[in-house]
């Protein structure tokens, strides 16, 4: 027992004093760290004062925050911390996220025991019970054989910060009556053991027969709002006539009750922005970030449409046109090919997927309005970072500032763009001293804190 004390001691020890000869070892060059640039478009000058603040780490131990001033005579700087244990940065997402599915899309179970069916969809409990002992069976069944409506399957997000009971879940299945697609199909696979044990099951959506469930989501101080569209292979909104209120965002009010725990009540969920089905289909839903407005992106008439929804009262302020609508090829891309909307302080950024965006400022009045519109995909450099990337932005009442990391979290490299009116002004890429010479250790490698360790802002800050 003593000789394994006096082991552990020496290996703790020795684990302190590398981690100081780490420490010692980078502290000496904490601030060499450099960023070298290449224009790759336009002219630097329009980008001149421009500020990127870009947070890196090694091993959620070493620490580097390191601002950059675009300029004929770059401004560089940066802050070194070592932190003897590691510090990890915390999910900042959302507190609530509701998962409503119709419980056949494509999955797999197995087992070396036997599994049990019994909360399976009835389809899949169906085809087990005409499967041999030994036998592999595979099967395309039609869902309206088995349901009038779809079994809904709600689920919350595990960030949710409160607690919700089976009788709350269960009102959610019972507001939401679709009716089954008369075309839905699925294939499923049952395996069993020479036993008669149901040793795996598969289910897989037939590709022209498909339906799917699509969630948009916002929450506030009062409640969550949500859109919930369920669509054919070809994007057609199935029938919404038996939900209360029909198509549109729902409502939900959080509750808290004698404890830091939110409960949810069975008896106020409803439609509180009714949308025409016929015409709209939900596109995204998101918030101001003051969270005083809702702001919904349709798609209506082959156009993405902005709503502007005042939260407190529900009530329609605006109605704005982003873009022309872009339809890809494959059945994950017949529908809206929006991308998202970046939420900015004072302005809005509306990102399609084919790259064309919307730039909307808010104005003294209080409303939204298009200042101009342009495309990332132009420029062969930035079109697949600024594709797939989180994107980070800053708009000075002219020129529009874009930043993304080349590689997402795997570097500190990062590119830079402004736009106006007339279209893209200037593109560069900057490279971080910290890429260079990676080991091949991933986990000693330097790499961007988080996602949104990257900013940028016009003008110098004192």
């Amino acid at each position: 027992m003593r000789r394994t004390l006096v082991l552990t001691t020496l290996l703790l020890a020795l684990a302190v004093a590398s981690l100081s000869f780490i420490h010692g070892l980078v502290d000496e060059d904490k601030d060499s760290v450099s960023i070298s640039e290449t224009v790759l478009y336009g002219d630097k000058s329009v980008a001149e004062g421009l500020a990127v603040d870009l947070s890196a780490h090694c091993d959620h131990r070493l620490f580097w925050d390191t601002r950059y001033i675009v300029g004929e005579k770059p401004e560089i700087s940066t802050d070194f911390v070592f932190s003897q244990a590691q510090r990890t940065p915390k999910d900042s997402g959302h507190q609530i996220g509701i998962h409503i599915d119709h419980r056949f899309g494509g999955y797999g179970a197995s087992s070396t025991g036997n599994l049990d069916l019994e909360d399976e969809p009835i389809p899949i409990r169906d085809v087990a019970g005409r499967t041999k002992p030994g036998e592999t069976r595979t099967e395309v069944v039609c869902i309206k054989d088995y349901y009038d409506y779809y079994p809904i399957r709600v689920g919350l997000d595990r960030r949710a910060e409160f607690a919700i009971n089976q009788d709350t879940l269960d009102h959610f299945a019972d507001f939401f009556k679709i009716p089954v697609h008369p075309n839905h199909r699925v294939e499923i696979k049952v395996q069993k053991d020479t036993s008669g044990n149901v040793r795996r099951i598969e289910m897989n959506p037939i590709d022209d027969g498909s339906v799917y469930f699509e969630v948009a989501d916002a929450l506030t101080d009062s409640g969550y709002f949500f859109t919930l569209s369920c669509l054919t292979e070809d994007g057609k909104l199935l029938d919404t006539s038996n939900i209360p209120g029909g198509y549109g965002i729902y409502y939900y009010p959080l509750h808290n009750e004698g404890g830091d725990d939110r409960i949810l009540t069975a008896d106020e969920l409803r439609n509180v922005f009714p949308l025409d089905a016929e015409r709209a289909r939900v596109a995204g839903l998101q918030t101001s970030n003051d969270k005083s407005r809702l702001l919904l992106v349709t798609l209506e008439d082959e156009t993405y449409m902005l709503t502007v929804i005042d939260a407190e009262t529900v009530t329609k302020l605006q109605k704005i046109e982003l873009m022309t609508a872009y339809r890809g090829s494959g059945p994950v891309s017949v529908g809206p090919q929006f991308r998202s909307l970046h939420i900015c302080d004072g302005f809005l950024v509306s990102q399609n997927g084919d790259g064309r965006f919307t730039l909307l400022a808010l104005g003294p009045d209080g409303r939204y309005e298009v200042r101009f519109r342009g495309d990332f995909s132009l420029n062969e450099h930035l079109k697949k970072v600024f594709a797939y990337q989180f994107l980070q932005m800053d708009f000075n009442g002219e020129e529009l500032a874009v930043a993304a990391f080349q590689d997402g979290l795997s570097s500190c490299s990062f590119y830079l763009a402004v736009y106006n009116e007339r279209g893209l002004a200037y593109a560069g890429q900057y490279h971080h001293s910290l890429d260079r010479d990676r080991p091949a250790d991933h986990r000693l490698g330097c790499r961007p804190v988080y996602y949104d360790a990257l900013s940028v802002s016009w003008g110098k800050k004192s």
